[in-house]
């Protein structure tokens, strides 16, 4: 009888960001060269503060961290929080290894294996990867491109709920889709939480990088704090993805114990790290103020070279750096190896993120991409240049290959 692995890790799906990567490396090693849009990996200068603090490290030692965070790293969160008007005491906080285990952590929280939770599709695909891993079904309320992923009525979100549904996903600003969410929306998802007794897990990695308004919290809400959970991280605002920063923040005692006892299981996140985030969690506003300058341009520069595309439909981002659009193929799966096996001009091409696997809803978003805004404006209106070169290539060789077939 054949060694098998578990039904978690058979169904657990391949990243869609980073499972073309294979593909890519191997056209490079034969000469191509690509603007990559595919993956949210900031190419902004990381704050030299940080790296003057990494490389200045003087300790004999490198040791563990508290599960629950060294005391210079949670002072720094709580001033963090303060300066949106949020008093966090260290036990409502937890350092994790990125959002990507605050999530996890979060999940198996509040949800047992067969449990639902709603999610707005589409959504990250962290949350769809964690839910496979721990049995959760995730049910979604669709989003529509065509009003700028706009919420939907209320009845929609209510319609989905059921006794085993034990909490609702949001994510502002969203990634994928830049959806920058209203107070009066959040107030909504709220509303339908408290009604119907359930948790609200609110990613906000995010949270800084909005065009519009000012940063803001679901931890803001009084009425609904014991319900809210928001798992948040450094890697986007501070352009330090691989410093792997991240934390949950819960008011609920319950929610804030377990987390803590899920992070003593994997012992703690990196000492070094931690302390050298610590002064710009203190003070944030001058790199952050840059950073969403940067983005805002990349954002104009995306919408205004999609715009130009025919048959392109397309988002307009509010926050984070993603848009989506939805191209006037079929399989954007297949377009998107077609741009990295088949389309060169002048000997580069261009990569961009199917987003079929960001949807929970079986057969939606097969004809949407999404574009990471990870280059400097001028770079991405080539990119997005060449993505429209190789649709009207890709739209010529598909009715070739119908001719040759009839």
């Amino acid at each position: 009888m054949p060694l098998t692995v578990s039904d978690r890790a058979r169904n657990v799906i391949a990243s869609p960001i980073r499972k073309y990567v294979p593909l890519i490396k191997a056209a490079e090693e034969a000469g191509a060269e690509f603007i990559k849009l595919h993956i949210g990996d900031p190419d902004l200068d990381a704050p030299p503060r940080i790296l003057r603090a990494i490389r200045s490290y003087a300790g004999k030692t490198l040791p563990y961290a508290p599960s629950s965070g060294l005391p210079e790293h949670v002072a720094a969160w709580q001033a963090y929080y303060g300066k949106l008007g949020v008093a966090i005491a260290p036990s409502d906080f937890v350092p994790t290894a990125g959002c990507a285990e605050a999530i996890q952590m979060a999940m198996m929280a509040v949800a047992d294996p067969g449990d639902d939770i709603l999610c707005f599709e589409p959504l990250y695909t962290g949350f769809k990867a964690a839910a496979r891993m721990f049995g959760v079904n995730l049910v979604p309320v669709p989003l529509d491109i065509a009003d700028n992923f706009a919420l939907p009525a209320i009845a929609e979100i209510e319609k989905r709920v059921t006794p085993k549904t034990k909490a609702i996903i949001v994510i502002n600003p969203d990634n994928p889709t830049g959806k920058a969410w209203r107070k009066e929306e959040l107030e909504a998802v709220l509303a339908v939480a408290g009604r119907r007794n359930l948790f609200v897990i609110s990613d906000e990695t995010y949270r800084e990088i909005v065009f519009k308004g000012k940063p803001s919290t679901m931890l803001s809400f009084p009425r609904y704090r014991d319900r809210v959970i928001v798992v948040d991280s450094l890697s986007k605002r501070f352009s330090v993805p691989g410093a792997r920063m991240g934390c949950v923040v819960s008011f609920n005692r319950d929610v804030s114990g377990a987390v803590l006892k899920f992070a003593m299981a994997r012992l703690s996140t990196p000492t070094i790290e931690q302390l050298a985030v610590a002064p710009l969690l203190r003070d944030p506003g001058a790199y952050v103020k840059k950073v969403v300058a940067e983005y805002k341009a990349r954002r104009d520069a995306a919408v205004g070279a999609l715009a130009k595309i025919p048959g392109v439909v397309h988002g307009r981002p509010e926050g984070a750096f993603y848009v989506v659009a939805k191209l006037p193929i079929p399989d954007a799966d297949a377009f998107v190896r077609f741009l990295i096996q088949d389309f060169r001009k002048d000997g580069v091409s261009v990569t961009v993120t199917p987003i079929k696997d960001f949807y929970a809803t079986p057969g939606r978003g097969a004809d949407e991409i999404r574009i990471a805004l990870v280059r400097p404006p001028a770079v991405i209106k080539k990119g997005i240049g060449l993505l429209a070169q190789a649709l009207k290539e890709y739209g010529a060789e598909r009715s070739r290959d119908k001719a040759v077939k009839r």
